[in-house]
């Protein structure tokens, strides 16, 4: 229980540095691009039922997010102009003190945006945030004002981190959610 509390903050600083970021598809187009070889980090599947990437904390099927009503949910804005992604981050950070914080920051995306970002859908998103923990981005990925950690903490979600796994946690967003992803 005391480790499970004390990863927690980790979880919330993660959850800023992943979100700070965002979807970064430069021309507002999503290509629906999913990744064809197969998983990220040398998994194998990648189809709907058992997608995702190999280690990945997310049950979503690839290409979770790329039905008309996710793709326009994760482009909209919510409660006074916030992204999707800042509705994320409010979550993740508030779920911190759950029992259960990735269900509890699934069900409040859902309150928050009106459930307007699907179940697996919103998994990709809380996957991509364990993924960077998980591969030691947090400290990286403290100061979305500095250019300089920024981009430190972007080549650590990319597969730069200091981890043994290696992860690139952009890839396997892009893999569960099907939305091209340009920080790589």
């Amino acid at each position: 229980m005391m480790l499970r509390l004390a990863s927690l903050p980790l979880i919330a600083l993660t959850a800023f540095a992943f979100v700070a970021c965002g979807d970064d598809d430069d021309d507002g187009k999503n290509t629906g691009g999913v990744s064809t070889g197969g998983t990220a980090g040398g998994g194998s599947g990648g189809s709907s039922g058992g997608g995702g990437a190999s280690g990945s904390t997310s049950d979503a099927p690839a290409g979770a997010c790329i039905s008309a009503s996710d793709m326009a949910a994760l482009d909209a804005t919510y409660d006074g102009g916030k992204s999707s992604t800042d509705v994320a981050k409010t979550c993740a950070i508030g779920c911190l003190a759950d029992p259960d914080p990735n269900q509890c920051a699934l069900d409040c995306i859902g309150v928050q945006t009106n459930n307007a970002i699907s179940t697996p859908c919103s998994s990709c998103i809380l996957g991509a945030i364990n993924c960077a923990k998980d591969s030691g981005c947090t400290g990286k990925c403290l100061n979305p004002d500095d250019p300089q950690l920024v981009q430190e903490c972007n080549d650590c979600r990319c597969g730069g981190g200091v981890s043994t796994t290696q992860r690139n946690c952009i890839q396997e967003y892009e893999v569960c959610s099907g939305r091209d992803d340009t920080t790589c």
